[in-house]
Formats: structure tokens, sequence, C-alpha cells
């Protein structure tokens, strides 16, 4: 069941790969064919959805490909292109895997108790993350989350320790469906686990009490020139154990 769309110059972050919440956009729009083609039941929403990054994808004129199975309740989704049979990383006509996104389908419960303890911070929606079912969009829930975890890297005006790294995994646990509103709701950061080269995130999107969403997320420190992943700092573990508990 493959779907087929084109890259876009928007889809782009600032070292010139796919933005990682693009691949979910990707995949969401190929989820949406399958309840169109009648595959897939529309009233079954994203319960959990993972992300692993293979590779990075860069600006091509070759379309995206979005292969999926479903599995039960699991939704398999990998990210590809179309072969380039005189370019790209793998042998002359070879399939290369930049992500695999996996979505469990169902009907969302509550999440219970909060769960981390971290770095709180305030986070206001916008009226266009709003889906047709006048709830937030489940994609617009990883862009919550990464646009809270850049921000509490580089909160409290200190001099930043950390360079470039870039989303290995990313897994989300979705609470009950959530409508838009002009009130802001609370983020919660936090570092659950330091590992050689990478450094593992918790994350909640809160209402007080309740947990709307939750989010791990797994970052591997990157050199841009060699484009491979390093090992953390010294430096960058006492800058990141400073922003919250470990």
């Amino acid at each position: 069941m493959p779907y087929r769309l084109p890259m876009r110059w928007s889809d782009l972050d600032q070292l010139n790969h796919v933005n990682n919440v693009v691949y979910l956009s990707y995949a969401a729009e190929a989820r949406a064919a399958l309840v169109e083609d009648g595959v897939l039941d529309g009233d079954l929403e994203p319960v959990s959805i993972s992300i692993d990054f293979a590779r990075p994808m860069l600006l091509s004129s070759r379309t995206v490909v979005v292969e999926q199975e479903l599995d039960g309740d699991v939704l398999t989704q990998l990210i590809t292109q179309e072969s380039d049979p005189s370019a790209g990383p793998g042998p002359r006509g070879e399939r290369v895997v930049y992500a695999s996104i996996a979505t469990r389908l169902g009907a969302r419960s509550d999440l219970g108790a909060p769960q981390v303890d971290g770095s709180m911070a305030p986070f206001r929606g916008r009226r266009g993350d709003v889906g047709p079912s006048g709830r937030v969009d489940p994609v617009r829930v990883f862009e919550y989350f990464q646009e809270s975890r850049i921000i509490w890297m580089s909160q409290g005006g200190r001099t930043r320790q950390l360079g470039h790294v870039v989303v290995a995994n990313l897994e989300v646990e979705y609470g009950l469906p959530v409508p838009w509103r002009r009130e802001p709701w609370e983020m919660v950061v936090a570092v659950a686990k330091f590992g050689t080269k990478s450094v593992t995130l918790a994350c909640e999107w809160r209402d007080g009490p309740t947990v709307l969403a939750r989010n791990s997320a797994v970052l591997v420190a990157f050199d841009i020139e060699t484009q491979k992943a390093r090992s953390l700092t010294d430096a960058e573990r006492i800058y990141l154990e400073g922003l919250g508990p470990a």
C-alpha cells in the first residue's frame, strides 16, 4: 500500500535535512489515504506513535514513498524515496529507508498521573493546530514537544554548552483528545538518562494535573562535518544536568 508525495523546500531544517516532524506529516497524509480508500476505520485515532530515524533525508526531486502495512491495530510505515539509479548512499537502485513509524490505533484514554519531574513552562497553541475534528492534530503534538525541547535546551539565559544533536527516536503516547483553547497549557521537560553518545529527554504536555500527552526523545550528539554520531562532552553533560533531573 505505497503512497507517493512530493518533497518541498519548507520540509527542511537548519541542517538541510527533512525536519523530524515532517516525517510524521508524510505518514499522516498516507494514513488519511488509507481511510479514504476504506482500508482504515476513520473513527480510529492514534493512541501512540513511535518513530525511528535511520538516516537524514536531503532535498531531492525524487518522490517520497510511504510504504504501509497494517497488522491488527498497528500501522507500520517506512519513509523511503523512489530509487535513483545514478546516485544515493546505497548500490544502484537499492531502496533506502529514512524513517520507520509505528502507529497504534484505537480509542484514547486517560494517561493517569504525571510522571515527569522537571522544568515547567507555559505553552500556547494556535488555531491552525486544530484538525477537521476540532481537536489538536496529533502531528501538531509532535511539534509542541519539539518546540518545548528546543526552548528547554536554551533556557535560563545560560551560555549554551550543547553542540549539534539529532533525534534518533521519538515516542508519543496520547491521552484524551484536546480541543484548541486560547489559554496556555504547560510543558514539563527533564533529562531521563544519559548514554555515551545520547541523552533521553522525557516531556509531558499538561493541563494542570491532567497529562494530555507524554513524549520520550532520544537525542544523539552529531558531528556536522563528518555527518556521524559523536560522544557527548563533559561540558554538555554538565549543562544538561543543570537543566533538569536525570
